[in-house]
């Protein structure tokens, strides 16, 4: 079969936000906040329009006011908080960085500014990392592409990656991951939760498919430029360049590109202006004039890059509950129980909904995102794990009433047929136990039922008080 032929194509403007998940050590959101702050970073507030221009670059902004209209009012309530203590939403930090940086690839060196960075503390102990690059040149469509697939690369996982690195005035970085921890998010990796990994060798990054961070881009080619299945197909894919330093595509069947772009292209404004996603990546690729791209920065940086936060931030719960689930011992963890059916319930009844969104441009890429993901299916499965987890609980809540009933139904007749009545003359104070040497076998029976009988109580009465004490402790710590 031949291969797809491939034109080459300027870039005059390359967008990227690459965004890094994370699993948080619990209890570290206080800490987290406070070292936020101290390093500069700013709490988002759709309130402060102050910060409209502050993070996107000299040519672009993020209206407030149109970013709060375009979700439906439940949804804003736990997307743009108004406090920065309410632990059920999303808590964004954001800072500005305007850092400049070249890029060393095989064949060519691209210079790149970093606008800002975000930190996102998310319920479920999840964080999400956001870093906002620019090209800051005109380049090759391919070349655009080659950053992105790079750049998101965070561990040098193939031979390839040992030849790419990030020269800043500070420092030289061989791996991304470093660049992050030492450069933009100094002790990044003091906050993450380890546990999730202790069983794998070599992931040490938890939610990641090779190590690689999700990706949010745009690119605008010059107003002459045809944008093709193949441009598209490479957009998502994130096809640059091969060993040659040509450009790439990773098919060379045409329908089969052309059925693969028809299953996640947005073609809404076609022929000037595509949007196209997977699970991983996000891109709108058009060759419209400088103004119409502002305008589209300014979604791809606002109310899309929520929407997509928001399709991850439920991939990643429901995964994550679902590995809860694979992961209990249901006859050793009962608080485990009760505390994976309550966070599945809290998710279900307060972050997924079927309509959260208003706009209807963002209905359409929003939903486009939920299907690529297959969050509807991952909750069909969770939900079946909550009906499985009621039942479980309910069936032994049941088994131990039974038992404990029988128990004390057992003491509470064989005492009052003749327990207490044989031997509770002689246990009035002062209690003489000589008299206990010349009892029959019956008065020694009857002796040991009073006592197992007041014993099996007073334990019972322990434990549960044990229990309501503990529950108490553990709802005020969840609050």
């Amino acid at each position: 079969m031949q291969p797809i032929p491939l034109k080459e194509k300027t870039a005059s403007t390359v967008l990227h936000q690459f965004i890094f998940p994370f699993s948080i050590r619990k209890a570290a959101y206080a800490e987290m906040k406070h070292d936020l702050q101290l390093k500069g970073f700013c709490p988002f507030r759709l309130t402060n329009t102050e910060l409209e221009h502050e993070y996107y670059g000299t040519h672009y902004h993020v209206s407030h006011r149109e970013m709060e209209h375009m979700f439906l009012p439940f949804t804003n309530q736990f997307l743009f908080p108004l406090k920065a203590d309410e632990s059920l939403s999303f808590q964004r930090y954001s800072k500005k960085i305007d850092l400049d940086c070249e890029f060393y690839m095989p064949n060519t060196i691209i210079p790149f500014r970093i606008h800002s960075v975000d930190v996102i503390l998310c319920p479920y102990e999840i964080g999400m990392l956001t870093i906002r690059t620019e090209l800051e040149q005109d380049v090759s469509y391919s070349q655009g592409l080659e950053f992105a697939k790079r750049f998101r690369t965070l561990e040098n996982l193939e031979p390839e990656d040992e030849v790419t690195y990030v020269k800043t005035k500070h420092a030289v970085h061989k791996e991304i991951v470093s660049f992050c921890n030492d450069e933009l998010f100094p002790g990044l990796f003091d906050w993450m939760d380890q546990e999730e990994n202790d069983d794998n060798v070599f992931a040490n990054l938890p939610f990641f498919i090779n190590e690689r961070m999700f990706t949010i881009a745009l690119y605008g080619l010059d107003a002459d430029e045809t944008v093709t299945n193949a441009d598209l197909f490479r957009a998502v894919r994130l096809n640059g360049l091969d060993s040659r330093g040509q450009p790439y595509i990773g098919s060379s069947n045409a329908d089969y590109i052309a059925n693969y772009v028809h299953q996640r292209v947005y073609d809404r404004w076609a022929p000037s202006t595509y949007h196209i996603a997977d699970e991983h990546v996000l891109s709108c690729v058009t060759n419209e004039t400088n103004a119409v791209i502002q305008s589209l920065a300014s979604k791809m940086f606002g109310s899309y890059y929520y929407a997509f936060l928001l399709n991850l931030f439920h991939k990643i719960v429901l995964l994550k509950l679902s590995n809860h689930y694979g992961r209990l011992r249901l006859d050793r963890n009962r608080e485990r129980v009760e505390d994976l059916i309550r966070g599945i319930t809290l998710f279900s009844s307060r972050f997924y909904y079927r309509e959260m969104v208003a706009e209807s441009q963002l209905h359409d890429i929003f939903h486009l995102l939920r299907r690529l993901h297959g969050n509807d299916e991952l909750l069909k499965d969770v939900k079946l794990t909550l009906s499985a987890l009621y039942d479980y609980q309910s069936n032994a809540t049941s088994k131990r009433s039974d038992y404990i009933l029988t128990v004390l139904t057992i003491f509470t007749v064989i005492s009052g047929i003749y327990g207490m009545n044989q031997v509770i003359e002689d246990l009035k104070a002062p209690i003489d136990w000589t008299k206990a040497m010349h009892y029959s076998w019956f008065e020694y029976l009857a002796l040991a039922v009073t006592f197992t009988g007041i014993s099996v109580s007073i334990v019972l009465a322990i434990t549960t008080l044990a229990s309501i004490s503990k529950e108490y402790f553990r709802r005020k710590k969840r609050q």
